[in-house]
């Protein structure tokens, strides 16, 4: 296959639609050799943060010398980007091979394997092809029945729990909380972010059921006397100061300091990971649509907040920075299974208008039904989204793109004119 016919086999398995359950992915990895027994992995799970920590601590692992696979998803532009090693995207060239070959052997074994269940496939046997020493691993989707949750992990994070995905995974946070603690491995450390009460009750109670090391936000890991740049963390009685974060806002901080405890982990466990090496890693992180700025008149601001609590995260940095324009302008568009009142109540009395837009998938809501909830403009497409907010923007003012990655990435492609993946048909 060429690599725009390998996208194509690959995106027709999203009609099998989201496949929760190991089943599938035990089988096919049996079938193929096991790859994922031949691997180092840190997992990492989460409603809000978990991509940032994997970016974050794939990066450290990389600076300290080693070969690091990082998978994560979804991806802004092209599927390369969830396969990473050592920060460098797996080629068109790999998938294309690797799918074509895959494709083969699936309908010899008549198993049906959904898009996700495929590309963790995928991913683990080229982290094995390329000597990876150790694979940062997110999860799709809750982390009990994910894909990813066939690997036996050195160390698991767990960032913060909020509701979102509610129609899968519950409507309550401890049933969230249980779902996502199903990462939690018998004997293994899982660093523990901030989280409600109701939530932190069900991970730490798991972690005890299978004697896993628990290493706790404001307990085991605190960020102590920090500046506006430069900020310390202690994990147990070991400080490690002069740490600075690439990536913006002050929740990064906390996302920042569980990357740490994960490398302090490893540290303990007789991986070599210097401090001057997780420094190194943080300082030079990059997570593209979240938080990002891009060079342009007026300034652009995009972020893939999807739900209330990344909102909350993105109306709090905006108000940071507001003293700096003359006019705040939102581009927004979400899915009908979001919470857009309470994602839009994060907004309120920040923006001097809204434009809303649809994602460009079926399920999304229409811009009418964010007007409804509040005020706002409907917009033809997300092009002409950019033009009435770049207009009303002025030259000193700013806007912002956030909800449904999906948006953020067509923003980001015709802002920045970047490659993307072939359109498919579906």
């Amino acid at each position: 296959m060429y690599y725009s016919q390998a996208i194509e086999f690959l995106y027709g398995l999203q009609g099998r639609g989201i496949k929760l359950g190991l089943e599938r992915i035990e089988r096919a990895l049996q079938e193929r050799g096991q790859p994922h027994k031949r691997l180092h992995f840190a997992h990492v799970a989460g409603t809000n943060g978990k991509g940032s920590v994997s970016a974050m601590l794939a990066s450290c692992l990389t600076a300290a010398g080693l070969r690091t696979g990082l998978f994560t998803s979804p991806h802004l532009h092209r599927f390369t980007e969830r396969i990473q090693i050592n920060g460098k995207e797996l080629s068109e060239d790999s998938v294309a091979r690797r799918l074509s070959e895959l494709a083969t052997w699936q309908q010899q074994q008549s198993l049906e394997l959904s898009f996700f269940e495929m590309a963790t496939l995928l991913a683990l046997e080229a982290f094995v092809d390329e000597g990876c020493d150790m694979v940062v691993m997110e999860t799709g989707l809750g982390g009990r029945l994910d894909s990813t949750n066939v690997i036996f992990p050195e160390v698991c994070v767990i960032t913060h729990i909020a509701r979102d995905h509610s129609e899968i995974l519950g409507d309550d946070l401890a049933t969230i909380a249980s779902e996502k603690a199903g990462i939690i491995k018998k004997g293994r450390p899982v660093i523990l972010g901030s989280s409600p009460d109701e939530a932190l009750t069900v991970l730490i109670a798991r972690a005890r059921a299978l004697d896993a090391p628990a290493v706790l936000w404001n307990r085991d890991i605190v960020v102590t006397d920090g500046t506006e740049e430069r900020f310390s963390v202690r994990i147990h009685d070991e400080i490690l100061s002069d740490l600075f974060v690439a990536l913006r806002g002050s929740h990064q901080r906390h996302n920042a300091a569980l990357a740490v405890g994960a490398c302090v982990t490893l540290r303990q466990l007789g991986w070599s990971i210097p401090s001057e090496a997780i420094r190194a890693g943080l300082s030079s992180t990059t997570w593209p649509g979240r938080l990002e700025f891009l060079a342009s008149v007026p300034k652009v601001l995009l972020d893939a907040a999807h739900n209330p609590d990344g909102c909350q995260a993105l109306a709090d940095y905006v108000r940071s920075i507001q003293h700096a324009f003359s006019r705040l302008v939102l581009v927004f568009g979400c899915m009908q299974d979001k919470d857009a009142r309470a994602m839009l109540a994060c907004f309120r009395g920040l923006f001097a208008q809204h434009f809303y837009v649809a994602p460009p998938m079926s399920r999304a809501m229409a811009p009418g039904a964010l007007d409804a909830i509040s005020p706002g403009a409907s917009c033809e497409g997300i092009a002409d989204a950019l033009s009435r907010a770049q207009d009303l923007a002025g030259p000193q003012g700013l806007f912002v793109v956030a909800g449904s990655i999906f948006v953020v990435a067509e923003a980001r492609r015709l802002l920045l004119g970047n490659a993307t993946d072939p359109l498919i048909g579906m």
